[in-house]
């Protein structure tokens, strides 16, 4: 349901000061504490987020927009080489790097974040522990081809991504070499899951297929891991009524509702590509009736 009415209904906290703050004061405290390393244009584009959700649920929606934005994890390019370093240190304490594939979870012929992230992690390794060469693959479905191949001994496989989710994108990754192993003639080997950052219900599905996983970030859900238990439905509410005034599709996709699978994550990377699982108020790009919106991060499809 999206009529104004229920927005009467709220009686969630709202995120409040000691003193009060004008909207801009708000805007540089939020800026300075969530967004370190962020460039300038972001400023401009979380006060716009701000206005917006004023405009569409009055101080109720401003106010759990600044609860949420309270909560996320933004990764700085620092904080990217960081989170890369320690995956790399994850992985060579983890597996024996000569018998082990890295792979992306990439596994058509498009752009895909986790390629990205296992180039860093490659020149990582190499760096830091002198792994110049490694056996690694930007696409998960060609493991067994790969393997036969080119010879190589495989006791751990390590899927690379920047971000999970669900789990449900990394969990079909896995089944599906379970499946390829059982078709060869190579043992199964052990499974490994590493990410920039990631919902720690995700991680949670994941740990009872994998072997292990490492997110670096690790996320709550925004809204039902964070507000008590007395607040949510306003919440919910509020966040209802504005994605009701975004537009159902744009580019052929569908609108998540709370962020892919119900994610409720809040989260961005300079330079990223946000995630479908952040709420769609901070990245959707087309208001109901079509119209481009100024979003707080951006996803290319």
């Amino acid at each position: 349901m999206c009529s104004p009415h229920h927005l009467q209904l709220l009686c969630f906290q709202r995120w409040d000061y000691a003193f009060p703050m004008s909207a801009r004061t708000v805007e540089e405290r939020l800026f300075a504490k969530v967004f370190e390393g962020a460039p300038g244009r972001l400023f401009d584009k979380l006060v716009a987020i701000r206005d917006e959700a004023r405009s569409l649920a009055g101080e109720d929606g401003v106010s759990l927009v600044d609860n949420l934005l309270e909560k996320c994890i933004y990764i700085s390019f620092e904080k990217y080489d960081d989170a890369i370093y320690k995956m790399a240190e994850y992985i060579n304490q983890k597996v024996d790097v000569k018998r082990a594939v890295v792979c992306a979870t990439a596994h058509d012929r498009r752009k895909d974040s986790s390629q990205a992230v296992l180039v860093d992690i490659h020149a990582a390794l190499a760096d830091a522990y002198g792994h110049i060469r490694i056996q690694e693959l930007n696409r998960c479905d060609r493991i067994i081809n790969s393997i036969n191949e080119y010879g190589w001994q495989v006791d751990d496989v390590v899927f690379a991504d920047e971000f999970v989710g669900t789990g449900g994108s990394i969990e079909k990754r896995i089944r599906e070499l379970r499946g390829f192993f059982s078709n060869s003639h190579c043992p199964m080997p052990r499974v490994h899951v590493v990410a920039v950052a990631g919902m720690i219900k995700g991680r949670e599905k994941l740990l009872k297929l994998a072997d292990s996983v490492y997110l670096v970030y690790e996320l709550k859900k925004g809204i039902e891991d964070h507000f008590a238990l007395e607040e949510q439905d306003g919440a919910y509410t509020v966040m209802n009524y504005m994605e009701c005034r975004l537009s159902d599709h744009a580019e052929g996709e569908d609108l998540p509702r709370l962020g892919y699978g119900k994610s409720e994550a809040v989260y961005g990377r300079r330079r990223g590509n946000c995630p479908n699982n952040v709420f769609p108020i901070f990245w959707w790009p087309c208001q109901g009736d079509g119209q481009p919106r100024q979003t707080l991060f951006r996803r290319a499809w």
